[in-house]
């Protein structure tokens, strides 16, 4: 029903300095890489930098924007206790506030991998939190923001779409363009040793788990088990058998979406296999684990060395070829055709559920604020933040997707009070602590406002659902 005339506009702009390659010894085993040295500062220059943007507007306003973009978002430990988007919320809210504050309008922005198998955030030595997560993702954001304006003039509403998609199904074709897989995926040793910045300790340093220990004959990888023992322990059933390989046409760019981790080598052989088959000058955007989940695809070069990404890629080093073969079949028949849709009669998922948040008992228990707000130094492991205890209803009874606790803030002088961060952006954290004791109906929580604005003058309170605390400098 809100169907209307829109407007369309596709580009790319190169961010440097925000992202390093964590796996430099494998990628400069490919022969387009010119410069084999392995210099600290080498890991900047050997990744994708490209930020991909999809600009759609309606005739008045923008209404839609889609970043695609290269980096792991391991911004933030993976032993961080709360449920975050790690950098990935700091680029799309940053994204999302400069278009709006240009335009007037909020548009709705979501972003997606690139080739981002082996590009992590360049983070500060040892400070993975959310202080260099917002560093990393506001700045990519900011880039995304200036490349959504810059696409202003482009807009146009004659448009080529196009869509393609292909179901491989492994247990009945596993040969395209001479390419054929092995009949069964296998893990390798190197995968128990953990990526780069998330190794296994004391494990990582021994072979052959050890990134770099390739074994001497035949296929470098090490199968966990022996490849006699492992199909015992894993049956071939339970790892992805259909593989979904898709190509969307937007006007001058194709985006293949790929259900793999695409290294940047990777990315740019699917890129080069997929080109011919566009017109001249038309740009290729390839998008990791597009859907779907099936480990990684490290170039046939990367996979000799054995690091964590050789090691995940579970089909071995025939794995790219067969990828970008299929992805430059589709291309070449969406040429001809505005729909392609090659996918199966019937799929069936076997998928363990687990509920995380608790049933809803009803509770109408009502917030109380418990004492006046907390402040919480920065330590090595947790950033700066103001603190307010407070209690109400169990979790499952909490509207977690809604609005529950914001700052406001007034100045001297001034009797208004103003929201000045919530926990809709990502200055507000609201954590659940547990029961009262003695009193299961009701719950303790705690709401934490990171990387507080203070400046003289100005006093603050923390505001629980329609509770206010006490006010604080």
């Amino acid at each position: 029903a809100a169907r209307q005339p829109a407007r369309l506009a596709v580009g790319s702009a190169d961010v440097w300095g925000l992202t390093r390659n964590r796996s430099i010894d494998p990628h400069v085993q490919n022969p387009e890489v010119t410069d084999r040295r392995t210099d600290p500062h080498r890991r900047y220059v050997n990744v994708n930098p490209q930020l991909h943007l999809v600009r759609v507007d309606t005739d008045a306003a923008p209404l839609g924007a889609l970043i695609v973009f290269s980096v792991h978002g391991t911004g933030i430990s993976m032993h961080a206790p709360e449920y975050n988007a790690d950098l990935w919320a700091y680029l799309v809210g940053e994204a999302g506030d400069r278009i709006a504050a240009a335009t007037g309008t909020r548009a709705v922005v979501g972003a997606v991998e690139g080739t981002h198998a082996d590009v992590a955030p360049a983070l500060r030595p040892g400070m993975a939190g959310h202080v260099e997560a917002r560093r990393v993702g506001r700045a990519i954001g900011a880039a995304a923001a200036d490349l959504h304006a810059a696409l202003e003039p482009e807009l146009t509403g004659v448009v080529t779409l196009g869509a393609a998609l292909r179901e491989v199904d492994l247990d009945r074709d596993r040969t395209v363009a001479g390419t054929t897989l092995p009949d069964r995926p296998a893990v390798g040793a190197s995968l128990v040793a953990g990526a780069f910045e998330n190794t296994t300790p004391v494990v990582h340093r021994i072979p052959p788990f050890k990134a770099g220990s390739p074994k001497r004959w035949g296929d470098p990888k090490w199968v966990i088990g022996s490849r006699w023992l492992q199909p015992v322990i894993l049956p071939k059933k339970v790892f992805p058998r259909v593989l979904p390989v898709q190509v969307l046409r937007l006007g001058p760019a194709a985006l293949v979406g790929i259900p793999f981790e695409v290294t940047v080598g990777s990315g740019r052989v699917i890129a080069d296999a997929v080109r011919p088959a566009l017109a001249g000058g038309d740009e290729v955007i390839v998008s990791s684990v597009a859907n779907e989940y099936s480990g990684y695809v490290a170039t046939p070069d990367e996979y000799a060395l054995q690091h964590y990404e050789g090691g995940h890629t579970l089909y071995g080093p025939r794995t790219l070829p067969f990828l970008a073969g299929h992805a430059a079949a589709l291309a070449r028949e969406l040429a001809t055709a505005p729909v392609v849709a090659d996918v199966l009669a019937e799929r069936s998922f076997d998928l363990k559920v687990t509920r995380y948040l608790p049933e809803a008992t009803g509770s109408t228990t009502p917030i109380a604020v418990d004492g006046p707000a907390r402040f919480t130094d920065t330590t090595a492991r947790v950033d700066a933040f103001w603190e307010l205890a407070w209690t109400g209803p169990p979790p499952g009874d909490l509207t977690w997707h809604e609005g529950m606790a914001r700052v406001e803030a007034t100045d001297e002088g001034d009797d208004a009070w103003r929201t000045a961060a919530d926990d809709q952006g990502w200055d507000v954290a609201v954590l659940a602590v547990g029961p009262v004791e003695g009193d299961p109906t009701r719950h303790r929580y705690g709401a934490r406002w990171y990387l507080p604005d203070l400046r003289a003058g100005r006093r603050h309170r923390f505001v629980i659902g329609d509770v206010a605390s006490d006010p604080f400098d």
